[in-house]
């Protein structure tokens, strides 16, 4: 007797598990054999198939005449399929012109054959690997830019492979240039229909605003219905489906009855997994159809089951597997099979009214259920959600379900008294999804009339105006301000200016130019002051007074430390607990502390860089600089100093500019020099940074340097001037790869409209050619003409 196969095949008469048997009339093809065989030695499954063939020989007693002839056609079967499946249309033709049933012609084919399925095999292989191994494909998959390279992948397999046919690319484009010419664009569309969730099978698809197209003529495959039967009796479940068709007897045509009794036989073919009657209860559809509504449903669902005599069974039908997944579907295990047809794109309704991120929020609160039991119906059943969760709610589907069950809110879940004014807010627990207000450390600080007593900037009265206002990440507010010679207040008791024709007359024929307005070129370069708001301890002080234990650390360098405590600024910065305070001379990277209102140095040094804006009469021996502000990308905060040239030999009409970048992370707290003259020879900035332009530059007015997530590119853009305060703006594009530097564009834009001035960079030059001579007198304005007179 031959041996029985060692190798489980499921759904098979070889094995004794107790499941649905499909190779009752004949053996499973061996490409079906692969699909249900538990097979371990891959190397080994032609031979695992010889012994299932005879097994199911063994255990049906069905001879097969010759199992070699069989398997030659299980072989003929599959090539069959490689060739229509697999082959170009040419090959196609020459191979049905080919009798696979022929030995000698079959020899000629088969290794076209196998070359083609090893073809197949690698590509399979290659396709895998790349997506497996591919982290950034698998993310995205799904967005816009997945889409592009889904579509342009399809695109280049039209025109390139072994198995293009020629003619298909005649000008023999390569693959980059195909790429490069195709733009893919998308327009979103939103669904705007709302009626997807627990939809109820008794409901109509008007109910739910459908009347045409394949969402009405398939409305019946997004409902399930809940059939208690399917959980509770198998044998009632196959009587309902034998019903459900309807019983007749033949001695009376036309005559439909009542069958009570579950006969497989009488179940039609159309209500078993593959369509074919085979007699096993477990090859019923009803098997996978119970399995939607415990997948689909959003709670759990409780029945209630009454007799003729009052008595009653109440218990769990099902639990839901994925309750998480379905919140909306608590009367109904609605499935999203057909989509609908309301669609609108941001121009049909204006870009302005572009939809916003939709939620849902539930509202609960606690509530108690209970029933009477002389109120059911005889021999009724009822299947609600479950009563601990919801009560007889519609839901989105707008249909509920009728409960016997009475409920009523307990009203507890709100707080008591001693939460003062929260006494009418719902109490939570760590099971509730709540919703919150932005809650600030002003809102802590009340008093008993619920008026908090912090006074803002607007109502203290400040000599200057707020130039700009910057905050920490623990609440504190910078006032960076304008110094003026008048006492104002920001907001209140402001007077405001009235129109010029009702101020002056024509009697006047000159303005007064006593208080004439400061321009915004003067108000950037002048020393400001900053004002710091302590949130903590409520008040409003220069920062030399809020600082001072940080500014102490300074006290080695007395330049800087003066300008420090005299409140001469240029700039502030302010990144989490990182500050950039830039001097009239220096710039300051700290990390600050905050505790009990109080500000301390989070590290033991500062970094602190020196330079020096202008030429000043008697400085002919130091160079012109100066630092730009600082931006940030990530963790990293990036920021460059630009030097003249450091010779002071050289013409200075005739100069190249040193270019340093530095870079700060606000982690880790280390600063580190990224480009300096270090990490660059002078002849690369000689070469790149060397400016002609026929003018004396004496002043790096400032420093703009900002970041294009665009482009992955850095901007900085440089002020210069000159002794006549002519304007000279420097562009530079560049990026920075690790230490690489690479300048993308780099170019001057000067004024034609000024005149050249004489090199003024030492003291000689300008005694030389200019003669000297002491003031006797006070100078005197004119009001008239608004000028100086000595």
């Amino acid at each position: 007797m031959p041996a029985l196969s060692d190798t489980t095949v499921y759904f098979s008469v070889t094995n004794t598990l107790d499941d649905a048997k499909r190779d009752l009339d004949a053996p499973f093809s061996f490409l079906d054999y692969l699909k249900y065989a538990d097979i371990n030695d891959k190397e080994n499954e032609l031979l695992s198939y010889q012994n299932y063939l005879q097994a199911w020989e063994e255990r049906t007693l069905t001879s097969l005449t010759n199992v070699n002839v069989d398997i030659k056609t299980q072989f003929l079967n599959f090539l069959s399929e490689i060739n229509l499946l697999f082959f170009t249309n040419e090959e196609q033709r020459y191979f049905d012109n080919i009798d696979l049933n022929n030995d000698e012609q079959l020899t000629i084919a088969v290794p076209f054959f196998s070359s083609k399925i090893k073809e197949i095999a690698i590509y399979f292989k290659k396709k895998r690997n790349s997506i497996t191994s591919n982290l950034e494909y698998i993310k995205k998959k799904g967005t816009e830019a997945g889409a592009v390279r889904f579509i342009k992948d399809q695109i280049l397999d039209i025109y390139y492979g072994d198995d293009i046919p020629p003619g298909i690319n005649p000008k023999e484009r390569s693959p980059e240039d195909i790429i490069n010419d195709i733009d893919i664009s998308f327009e979103r569309v939103y669904d705007t229909f709302n009626d997807y969730y627990d939809l109820s099978p008794e409901k109509s698809p008007t109910f739910y605003d459908t009347v045409s197209g394949d969402r009405a003529d398939f409305f019946t495959s997004n409902t399930n219905t809940i059939s208690s039967s399917f959980y509770l009796d198998d044998d009632q479940a196959i009587i309902d489906i034998i019903n459900t068709r309807g019983v007749g007897l033949e001695e009376i045509p036309g005559l439909l009855v009542n069958y009570n009794e579950p006969d497989l036989t009488l179940v039609q073919p159309d209500q078993f997994i593959d369509y074919r009657n085979t007699g096993e209860r477990e090859d019923l559809n009803f098997n996978l159809t119970k399995e939607i509504p415990v997948n689909y449903q959003g709670t759990d669902m409780y029945y209630i089951s009454t007799g003729d005599a009052m008595d009653y069974v109440y218990e769990t039908l099902f639990t839901s597997r994925y309750p998480h997944r379905n919140l909306l579907n608590i009367n109904n295990p609605s499935t999203l099979t057909i989509i609908g047809d309301s669609f609108k794109n941001e121009r049909s309704v204006g870009r302005f009214y572009k939809p916003s991120t939709r939620g849902v929020l539930k509202m609960e609160c606690d509530f108690t259920s209970y029933f009477i039991p002389e109120r059911f119906e005889s021999n009724a059943l009822y299947i609600i959600p479950n009563p601990s969760r919801y009560g007889s709610v519609e839901g989105v589907g707008g249909h509920a379900r009728y409960s016997p069950l009475i409920f009523n809110s307990t009203f507890n879940r709100f707080k008591n008294l001693t939460s003062s004014f929260g006494r009418f807010l719902p109490e939570v627990d760590s099971k509730d999804q709540t919703f919150h207000s932005y809650n600030t450390p002003e809102q802590r600080l009340f008093q008993p009339n619920n008026i908090a007593p912090l006074v803002g900037i607007e109502k203290l009265t400040v000599p200057s105006h707020i130039y700009r206002e910057s905050g920490d990440i623990f609440g504190n507010i910078f006032y960076l301000t304008n110094v003026t010679n008048t006492v104002n207040r920001n907001l209140d008791n402001f007077e405001p200016a009235e129109v010029p024709q009702e101020r002056y007359t024509t009697l006047f024929e000159t303005v007064s130019t006593d208080s004439r307005k400061e321009t915004l070129a003067g108000i950037r370069r002048k020393d400001k002051s900053i004002n710091v708001f302590n949130i903590i301890n409520n008040t409003i002080k220069p920062i030399a007074d809020e600082f001072g234990y940080v500014f102490s650390r300074f006290g080695y360098n007395n330049v800087l430390y003066n300008q420090l405590m005299s409140g001469k600024y240029q700039a502030l910065d302010i990144f989490e607990t990182v500050f950039f305070i830039k001097t009239p001379n220096y710039l300051i990277v700290d990390n600050i502390d905050y505790n009990d209102g109080a500000f301390s140095p989070a590290e033991y040094t500062a970094v602190v860089r020196e330079y020096n804006r202008e030429i000043i009469i008697g400085q002919g021996v130091k160079s012109i600089s100066n630092i730009s502000n600082p931006t940030r990308l990530g963790s990293d905060i990036f920021y460059i100093k630009l030097t003249s040239d450091p010779s002071v030999t050289s013409p200075t009409n005739i100069k190249f500019f040193q270019f340093e970048m530095f870079k700060y992370n606000k982690d880790t707290k280390k600063d580190t020099n990224l480009i300096t003259n270090n990490s660059q020879n002078q002849s690369y900035f000689a070469d790149n940074f060397t400016f002609n332009l026929n003018s004396n530059i004496v002043e790096i007015t400032n420093i703009a340097l900002a970041y294009n997530s665009k482009q992955n590119k850095f901007i900085a853009m440089t002020n210069f001037r000159d002794l006549n305060h002519a304007s000279f703006f420097h562009i530079l594009v560049f990026d920075i790869t690790g230490d690489a530097f690479t300048v993308y564009d780099n170019y001057v834009v000067a004024p034609d409209n000024f005149t050249e001035t004489i090199n003024f960079y030492s003291p000689s030059t300008f005694i030389n050619n200019f003669n000297a001579q002491g003031i006797t007198s006070n100078p005197l304005q004119d009001l008239t003409y608004g000028t100086l007179r000595f």
